[in-house]
This record gives structure tokens, sequence and C-alpha cells, in this order.
């Protein structure tokens, strides 16, 4: 017999509040050592990446933290 959806669920919120502090510890991390941060919250299925992602990238090679390849 297979798990309830509820447990389904259940273990989903659980993961996405480990992922949560595992971000926010990533962000302060790199906030503490002087690195440039930001949170892009996922969103509209893949839509995110090229909305909000790629637009924080363009910010970091426009303030000269990224600098492209060639």
């Amino acid at each position: 017999m297979g798990a309830s959806p509820m447990v389904a669920v259940l273990r989903d919120i659980q993961l996405a509040l480990r992922l949560n502090r595992a971000a926010s510890g990533m962000f302060f991390a790199l906030n503490d050592a002087g690195w440039p941060c930001s949170r892009v919250y996922p969103c509209d299925d893949n839509a995110w990446i090229a909305a909000a992602w790629a637009e924080q990238l363009r910010c970091y090679v426009r303030d000269g933290w990224i600098i492209p390849a060639g």
C-alpha cells in the first residue's frame, strides 16, 4: 500500500523547509565573505530562469562581478 497524498505533501513541505534553510545559510555565508548576494525564488515552472534569474546575472555582469568569456 502506498503513502497517502497527505504524506507526500508533508514530505514536500519538509524538503522545501530544509532547502530554504540551506539557501539562507549560503546567502549569509557569501554575504559575510563580501560577495554580492540575492535570492531568486523559483516560480512559474521554469519561467523564472529566463526572467528573474537571468536578470540578476545581467546585473552581476554589468557591475563587474561576472566577466563573460571571450
